[in-house]
């Protein structure tokens, strides 16, 4: 998460610096015409904030997601969007002697892994002139998730000195019935120059509360740090 945020403060640099170089040779517009929408494609990594360390592990935890939004502009500070997204949610499950979830088998490594798509009808405000999204301003919006893949995915690492001398073996377990097929939840971010830092917050549960209460597991972390990139395709 650390060389994520890292690279996304290079590309705001490299945003800001050339827009500042450009904008001091240009005259002011003090017209009231200003583009009234626009299209934008958004890539996103994200990382569920981790707090039962004892049940979940930062490693292999993160996610991603690729979308188009529409933005219309209702005036100079405000306006609306609905963006549309394949998402990819990861959760890296602890594995010792104590582990009962899913299943009582002890593997090297688990994860749950979800895919699908994601929904996010929102407002954006914005301080700068014109209300251009591709500057600074802040986006609030409500988000649903329906998962089309539901798997947990183990691993267990062998010594093998017989052929065909395997030394890691993968399995996924897939259609899970515990997992929820839809989630939702809020958000919100800041965006300057194309580089948005923002925070995700599901309100239902991802797993099925009566499974993770037999199982004596907690529930899944319902925050999510995202850093988001985006770029317009007007």
């Amino acid at each position: 998460m650390k060389q994520t945020l890292i690279v996304l403060f290079i590309l705001l640099l490299s945003h800001i610096l050339p827009a500042q170089g450009f904008e001091a040779n240009v005259q002011k517009d003090t017209s009231t015409n200003y583009k009234k929408s626009f299209l934008e494609m958004y890539f996103t990594l994200n990382n569920f904030y981790i707090t039962d360390k004892d049940h979940f592990s930062n490693k292999k935890g993160s996610g991603f997601e690729f979308g188009m939004l529409y933005k219309w502009k209702l005036a100079k500070m405000f306006g609306v969007y609905v963006g549309l997204s394949l998402a990819d949610n990861n959760f890296a499950l602890k594995q010792d002697s104590t582990i009962n979830f899913p299943t009582n088998t002890l593997y090297d490594e688990a994860k749950i892994e979800l895919n699908g798509i994601r929904l996010t009808p929102g407002i954006t405000f914005s301080p700068a002139k014109k209300c251009n999204p591709h500057k600074i301003g802040i986006n609030l919006h409500p988000f649903i998730e329906y998962y089309w893949t539901r798997n947990l995915i183990v691993k267990n690492k062998i010594n093998s000195t017989q052929p065909p001398y395997a030394k890691e073996f993968t399995t996924t377990f897939s259609k899970l019935s515990y997992i929820n097929n839809f989630s939702y939840g809020i958000s919100g971010e800041f965006t300057a120059y194309g580089v948005s830092i923002g925070v995700a917050y599901y309100l239902s549960d991802i797993v099925k509360p009566d499974f993770t209460k037999s199982h004596n597991w907690p529930q899944f972390p319902n925050i999510k740090i995202y850093a988001k990139y985006t770029i317009s395709l007007e």
